[in-house]
């Protein structure tokens, strides 16, 4: 049984900012690799932020990182850093965020999520159609 862990952050490689502070008793790369599997996204890295944290202290050392992070100012995805995360869209606050380091699974609420679905819905039967009207 694995008896330390590693608090981390995810890096958006295009503005050099963590984006995400997490915590693992896995390797770090198998963690990040997981994240990026996940996300889908190529365009982060990640950052030990400390290790060799025994494993009944991870969720204290995590929340004293994600609050350094806060009070500099940065904005992070996760759940754990207790933000007002916003819809991308239409700015209501998101409250499907569930806790234990899952985080939002999109940067939209639940009905402009459902909208989306809705858009990208009628973009494919419109293709379908203009395909079936192509051919014959």
């Amino acid at each position: 049984m694995t008896t330390s862990g590693t608090i981390y952050a995810l890096i958006d490689q295009q503005t050099a900012t963590p984006f995400y502070v997490g915590q693992t008793v896995k390797p770090l790369y198998l963690r990040f690799k997981e994240h990026v599997r996940t996300l889908r996204r190529y365009d982060m890295g990640i950052m030990p932020l400390e290790t060799n944290i025994p494993f009944s202290e991870l969720d204290a050392a995590e929340d004293r990182c994600i609050r350094i992070y806060l009070d500099a100012g940065l904005q992070l995805t996760n759940a754990r850093a207790l933000t007002a995360l916003k819809c991308c869209r239409c700015h209501a606050t998101l409250t499907n965020i569930t806790l234990g380091g899952k985080g939002p699974l999109s940067s939209h609420c639940d009905l402009c999520r459902e909208e989306r679905k809705r858009e990208k819905t009628r973009e494919r039967v419109q293709a379908l159609r203009d395909r079936r009207r192509a051919e014959g």
